[in-house]
């Protein structure tokens, strides 16, 4: 009996840190923003933000380049209210045009509280 989560993400240059910068809203009330930077194949966002019950949270997200037809995006070094979450990360791959499919894992937590 669990809810639907949907989230929004918009991603855009900001001119006054001359970087992208990403903001994210999900259906429950919660939102948070994220600053980017490329290295190689790779996109690091350093994100914070607000769940829906107040409660502070932040992570960094990796988006990883595979080939044409995969990627990969990470959660690591996540945090609410400073306790440390199992770090996330999901595969993608294309199934058909304008089709992914998604595989989830759950990586170890990399922080003891």
């Amino acid at each position: 009996n669990k809810e639907t989560l949907e989230i929004s993400q918009r991603i855009g240059w900001d001119p006054t840190t001359n970087q992208l910068r990403s903001w994210i809203f999900d259906s429950r009330g919660g939102f948070s923003d994220g600053a980017w930077q490329r290295s190689g194949n790779e996109w690091n966002v350093a994100v914070s933000g607000v769940l829906p019950d107040g409660h502070q949270a932040s992570a960094r997200q990796i988006w990883s380049f595979i080939d044409d037809k995969h990627f990969k995006w990470q959660a690591v070094d996540r945090e609410v209210d400073s306790r440390p979450l199992t770090d996330s990360i999901v595969k993608f791959h294309r199934v058909e045009d304008n089709q992914t499919a998604a595989t989830e894992t759950n990586a170890p937590a990399t922080k003891t509280p």
